[in-house]
């Protein structure tokens, strides 16, 4: 069998009549202040030769918090209660009150909420799952939330570019806080058609600046990324170590999802073996076999 995989670095490309050979790109963005619809976001996708799956409604639970936050002027929310059925929130009035020449905060109580996660996931009927004790805010609260379902801010928008790039390019981070990641050169065409999306979006911008096949380049992205697969590792043991604290059954389907994971790590690094080295990638199969033994698994290195 032929195991040799074709080089994601070391790629040709054409900038105006000048060629290069790059390792990859560094590339970095800054998503300003936007809103679009999930109708706007997925038609930009499209428009930009990009999978629609990655525009769809947010989750029940976080589209529910961002309409209470959108709520937080002179008033204060607060979380009460949550179980398996029923998350409760209350909220506050928050005013500035005189007495003779002197003012204070003055707090008064407006309101219960409840939201029913049996009913709503059951019916997914948001209406039928809010109860409060105040129509007017149970009103604001459900067309709020039918509009934050659907809205996509700066924050949504640079997740899923992240989630595109992690996806479709192989990205690896080169700073803690993100937001600047190293490209390799093979998925210039991801990268094109994701600038293409960022720039769409009102002032938005993305950069990027070729990074050249040396020694100093590689030693940089191979570092970054042996940090990045370290992390992971330690992520996988302390999960395992959790669950056998727990007493979960880690050799049922929890090793399943388990090996699945340590497959998908060990194709991208596979992918790096160039820039990490043999010694590290010897390192990295040692550690993530010792992780697959501990969910009654056995990992078949190719």
């Amino acid at each position: 069998m032929n195991n040799q995989r074709a080089s994601i670095f070391n790629v040709s490309f054409t900038e105006g009549d000048q060629n290069f050979v790059a390792l990859g790109f560094v590339v970095f963005w800054n998503v300003r202040d936007i809103s679009v619809t999930l109708d706007e976001f997925s038609a930009k996708l499209k428009t930009c030769g990009l999978p629609e799956k990655y525009a769809k409604e947010h989750n029940v639970r976080s589209s529910f918090i961002r309409a209470m936050n959108g709520m937080e002027d002179n008033r204060i929310i607060r979380k009460i209660s949550e179980n398996g059925f029923l998350m409760r929130f209350q909220f506050t009035g928050e005013n500035v009150v005189s007495i003779g020449d002197e003012h204070e905060l003055d707090y008064k109580k407006e309101a219960i909420l409840q939201l029913d996660k049996t009913v709503y996931f059951d019916t997914q009927d948001f209406n039928k799952a809010l109860t409060c004790d105040d129509q007017a805010i149970r009103e604001i609260v459900i067309k709020a939330f039918d509009i934050e379902r659907q809205r996509y801010t700066s924050n949504d928008v640079t997740r899923c570019i992240q989630n595109i790039l992690n996806e479709k390019a192989d990205i690896v981070s080169l700073r803690d806080q993100g937001c600047v990641y190293f490209v390799p050169a093979a998925y210039r065409d991801v990268m094109d058609k994701v600038i293409k999306l960022v720039t769409g979006l009102g002032s938005s911008t993305m950069n990027y600046i070729p990074l050249m096949n040396i020694a100093e380049s590689r030693s940089l992205v191979g570092n970054a990324f042996s940090d990045e697969i370290d992390a992971l590792i330690n992520k996988l043991d302390k999960e395992i170590s959790t669950a056998e604290i727990l007493g979960k059954d880690v050799v049922g389907k929890f090793g399943d999802t388990k090996l699945e994971k340590i497959i998908e790590i060990l194709g991208r690094v596979k992918k790096f073996t160039e820039l990490i080295g043999a010694d590290k990638v010897n390192q990295i199969n040692s550690s993530f076999d010792g992780l697959v033994k501990r969910v009654g698994r056995k990992l078949i290195i190719d």
